[in-house]
């Protein structure tokens, strides 16, 4: 019962004995992850269910195949495929990751096409994320980095240099007017004369308030 209210599956009971609500929870998880929706317990079920369940801290998570891979922001109902190797149990070679989860009562998703490297995105790949956005370029230990392009779902995009997921060094962002910012970056920032912007941070963050 535990596990599954950890993985964000409401069994609606306070009992601590199993009981047809748990069961409901139990058959909603195995259909997330492809199983036959029984609702019993086996000792293979009970392993996944104890193996690693979400928390909202980051960490790695079991894909279907069992492969771990590194979660930044996990969330309930959290399910993950992935298509490639898998070396160490951990993602590892070229392949997809996708990312099904559920976020204030609604199923969102997420997907990773491109080289993981130790459960990590790393490497050169594409993102694709839930908000529309989507990032072209390279990856090191699950962080954006090196070069890449961010295409903004309103229309804004930065392409240049990244690190940590932010842009630092040279970059060129373009805002939802066309205004055009190009200069070398740091953490996000970027300010030309009595000209600002700031790339996936606040300008609080950046110190132009």
């Amino acid at each position: 019962q535990e596990a599954l209210w950890d993985w964000g599956y409401d069994t609606n009971t306070t009992d601590p004995s199993w009981d047809a609500a748990d069961a409901a929870a139990l058959k909603i998880w195995q259909a997330d992850w492809e199983m036959e929706p029984t609702g019993e317990v086996t000792k293979t079920i009970a392993s996944m269910l104890l193996r690693a369940h979400p928390t909202t801290a980051p960490g790695f998570f079991p894909s279907k195949r069992g492969c771990l891979a590194y979660e930044h922001f996990p969330q309930a109902r959290s399910v993950m495929t992935w298509t490639g190797g898998c070396l160490d149990g951990k993602t590892a070679g070229v392949g997809q990751l996708v990312w099904r989860y559920w976020y204030n009562g609604a199923e969102w998703s997420e997907r990773y096409d491109g080289s993981m490297q130790g459960g990590y995105t790393h490497g050169q790949g594409t993102y694709l994320f839930e908000s529309g956005n989507k990032y072209v370029g390279g990856f090191f230990e699950g962080a954006l980095s090196g070069t890449g392009s961010m295409i903004y779902s309103d229309g804004q995009n930065y392409t240049g240099s990244w690190k940590s997921d932010l842009p630092n060094g040279p970059g060129t962002f373009v805002d939802q007017a066309g205004q055009i910012f190009t200069g070398t970056w740091r953490n996000g920032c970027l300010q030309i004369g009595d000209r600002w912007a700031a790339v996936e941070t606040s300008a609080t963050a950046c110190g132009f308030d």
